[in-house]
């Protein structure tokens, strides 16, 4: 640098260079020879950065303030415009601090000159919050946040700060401290988890020292952001987190938009805690936020395949029907064959409901009270009913799913056209049985029924992907084009469903018959 200068100084020129101020001051400045004038480059003022928002038609009041404060940093500005181009965010009320830190992270491990994996900073602060923890047990509350090592500034501003009057120390900024203790409570779960340990019982017990801090609702987001964005975080570690999440109470409702957003980017956690939600006791304050999270990410017809396939499988898992998941069947095994694996599948299943706690019980008569008109009273027309069900679910539904999984997401020049004769010929043999389960009826039961509800989404699918009910089968399509005019349907049907049958099913009311 001094050489440069130097030279430059001949012809009459400057040497610019931009860096850290706690970089230059302990690194640079007292190894240079040359005379050297200092720049401070500020924040943007809330006018200037209103000014780059307007620009891309963003109002800076619809933001979050804690957001928008950040903001004024134009490192973190350049980030929240650059994951608004990239779709990674569809607009900006969807980030908060921890998520521009997170990302801010992670951009400074590709800018960097120097090699510095974002995950080994993610240690570091996790060490830092851990010592955060231990002082607050340990009641040393003096000084709580002030550390002397030694850390290199790459994020200095963002994550930590000089102390005034003491050069040696440095405190770590409260946002900065939320996101470090996040990473140390998705590290202490991750443990616990590898050591087959109750995830949430170790949860609430890694919790009790950050209620001392008054950042439990922080924190807890902070580390839901990390979860949801960082792939290699198990789905039970999050799953957890949001649990801990819609149990708190006084969470700061600005923080909600933020907090859904992160459905659509993993939503496997979601439809984890929602399980678990539905299934735990009592009730918990922030249910609404995880239900509301799933509503909004459904209208993504991506993320509305996996929820279904999701939902489909936990139907499947709780079955009823003994003869769901048989491995004999009756066109190739014996009867004595097909009859013991039925009754051991009748054994296992009377053991689960004789397992089931009183909650569990409660939750199905609920069920049975509020949806028992899905299965007929009569015992036959209930069994007929309950086989269908399980016939959308094994044979349909493994008909259609080659042409579906082929289709969904390539442009039709990659498509496999083998898979897909294949496919199509799999849909075809498998709908002779339900037109003559269905006859000449207008339901599949008596009345609407659970069978006609499970039927019409899988065929609903089917249709969607370009698989038609063929006219020789002229019952079955009668049949679904009246489903397809239930409310229920259109409220629940994927885009790609509504939108084909928008143009080409005319079907009459089934308002009258049901």
């Amino acid at each position: 640098m001094d050489r440069f200068s130097a030279e430059l100084d001949k012809l009459g020129g400057k040497l610019v260079v931009t860096t850290r101020t706690p970089y230059f001051r302990d690194m640079v400045k007292n190894r240079m020879f040359a005379s050297t004038q200092e720049l401070n480059v500020p924040e943007w003022l809330e006018v200037e950065r209103n000014e780059i928002l307007a620009a891309k038609h963003i109002d800076s009041k619809e933001l979050n303030e804690d957001v928008a404060k950040s903001l004024l940093n134009p490192r973190l500005l350049a980030i929240a415009l650059q994951l608004l181009d990239s779709a990674e965010i569809g607009v900006l009320e969807e980030l908060s601090v921890s998520r521009l830190l997170f990302e801010h992270m992670r951009n400074s491990e590709k800018d960097s000159s120097v090699p510095r994996p974002a995950r080994e900073f993610a240690r570091q602060l996790s060490h830092h919050a851990e010592e955060v923890v231990n002082r607050v047990e340990s009641n040393a509350m003096d000084d709580l946040m002030v550390f002397r090592k030694e850390i290199e500034s790459v994020v200095d501003g963002r994550f930590f700060q000089d102390v005034a009057g003491d050069p040696g120390s440095y405190t770590i900024e409260e946002n900065g401290l939320d996101l470090a203790l996040a990473f140390s409570v998705i590290s202490k779960l991750s443990r616990a988890l590898r050591n087959n340990h109750d995830v949430d019982a170790e949860l609430r017990k890694i919790l009790e020292p950050v209620e001392a801090l008054d950042r439990t609702a922080k924190v807890v987001q902070a580390a839901v952001t990390i979860s949801a964005i960082d792939e290699d975080c198990s789905i039970e570690v999050g799953a957890a987190l949001i649990y801990a999440l819609a149990e708190l109470q006084n969470i700061d409702d600005t923080d909600f938009d933020a907090f859904s957003s992160l459905a659509v980017k993993r939503i496997g956690l979601f439809l984890c805690a929602a399980k678990s939600l539905c299934l735990a006791e009592g009730n918990q304050q922030n249910y609404d936020w995880v239900e509301l999270a799933l509503l909004k990410a459904r209208a993504i017809e991506a993320v509305w395949d996996e929820i279904r396939t999701t939902i489909s499988y936990w139907f499947r898992k709780h079955s009823l029907s003994p003869e769901l998941g048989m491995m004999k069947h009756r066109n190739r095994d014996s009867e004595e064959e097909v009859e013991k694996e039925l009754g051991k599948n009748k054994k296992r299943l009377e053991e689960k409901l004789n397992s089931l706690s009183d909650h569990e019980r409660k939750m199905l008569e609920y069920l049975q009270e509020r949806y028992g008109g899905l299965l007929p009273a009569e015992p036959s027309q209930r069994a007929k009913v309950r086989l269908l069900a399980s016939y959308a679910d094994s044979t349909l539904g493994r008909a259609i799913r080659d042409v579906i999984f082929e289709k969904r997401g390539r442009p039709e020049a990659e498509w496999d056209q083998q898979r897909l004769a294949q496919g199509h010929q799999a849909w075809l043999d498998a709908l002779p049985y339900l037109a003559q389960q269905l006859r000449q009826q207008r339901f599949f039961g008596e009345h609407y029924s659970l069978a006609d509800m499970v039927l019409s989404a899988r065929m609903g699918l089917a249709y969607g992907y370009g698989l038609k009910i063929p006219d020789s089968l002229p019952n079955l399509q009668q049949w679904f084009a009246r489903m397809t005019t239930l409310p229920a349907f259109q409220k629940t049907a994927p885009p790609v469903v509504l939108e084909k049958l928008a143009a080409t099913v005319e079907a009459d009311t089934v308002q009258d018959y049901v």
